[in-house]
């Protein structure tokens, strides 16, 4: 079997069932057995696959028609500019979140020293890529669930970063003061936050999501913007005066965020920004004093 060969059998294989794939995600899957760029299989399209390399891509197409997502087949996904380690304890990193990086990068500057908390940092893909074009900065990284800190610490030491990060085991909602200063942070410059935001009675989500993906990381409560607020309250007197808190959103929540945050006093800015498909994405906090 060769490459080109490979290809359409894969895409015929999940063209039997009702699974959304691309053939951009095939070939990923390829390139990944082959230990090459996507590239390569433009190029080299009669390139023929040994035994063990046939037989590994047909048991990834395998686990992908049972809709296994290609990230937790492969065990890394991409995001920014790295590659980052991924499994069923942590979120894959969406494209859209890739926009909350560039805000914060948008209203820093890289020749100057931040420190910052990750609220839910899951594979920790948000920060570590932050911490890779802030040089000087550093930063804390929170979770409830150790095993997703476990995935983002092998993150962080992949990246050479072990030296800027530190980790805490904990509900965002019961972080006391006191832990930061333990780290020797007392209030931080920003606070970059991805909660859970689907309505646990929502019917819009895929199956793959919803079978696979840790509900703990996708559902937010009924509404799905339940954390939001209390995230706010928790981060506010972590922060600096001036500081920033940015959220991540889900499309449909400019309205009920915008009505809970324009009633708080303590907030001097709050901003909404579109993701490239025009849907709202972030939203942005400044708290008040500077």
């Amino acid at each position: 079997m060769n490459v080109k060969q490979a290809l359409q059998w894969a895409i015929n294989e999940l063209s039997k069932i009702e699974i959304n794939f691309t053939e951009d995600e095939v070939k990923r899957i390829l390139s990944f057995v082959l230990k090459t760029e996507k590239s390569f299989l433009y190029l080299n399209s009669q390139y023929e696959l040994d035994p063990a390399q046939e037989n590994k891509f047909k048991e990834y197409i395998a686990k992908r028609t049972q809709k296994i997502p290609t990230a937790y087949i492969l065990g890394v996904a991409d995001f920014y500019k790295h590659e980052f380690l991924v499994n069923n304890h942590v979120l894959i990193p969406r494209p859209e979140t890739e926009l909350l990086v560039a805000k914060v990068l948008a209203n820093a500057d890289k020749n100057k020293t931040y420190t910052f908390l990750d609220f839910g940092t899951g594979s920790g893909c948000i920060a570590l890529s932050l911490l890779k074009e802030l040089s000087r900065s550093k930063a804390i990284l929170i979770d409830i669930s150790q095993p997703a800190l476990d995935v983002a610490f092998k993150n962080a030491e992949r990246l050479n970063l072990l030296d800027r990060v530190a980790f805490i085991n904990k509900s965002v909602t019961e972080l006391q003061h006191n832990e930061l200063q333990k780290l020797n942070m007392d209030q931080v410059d920003f606070v970059i936050a991805n909660p859970p935001y689907i309505s646990n009675i929502s019917d819009d989500i895929e199956d793959s999501v919803k079978t696979y993906e840790p509900p703990i990381a996708l559902f937010g409560g009924p509404k799905g913007w339940e954390l939001y607020e209390q995230w706010a309250e928790k981060a506010w007197p972590l922060l600096k005066p001036g500081g920033f808190l940015y959220f991540e959103i889900g499309y449909d929540q400019q309205e009920p965020l915008a009505e809970i945050f324009t009633r708080q006093a303590q907030w001097e800015d709050i901003n909404f920004y579109k993701d490239y498909a025009e849907k709202d994405r972030i939203l942005i906090l400044k708290k008040r004093g500077a």
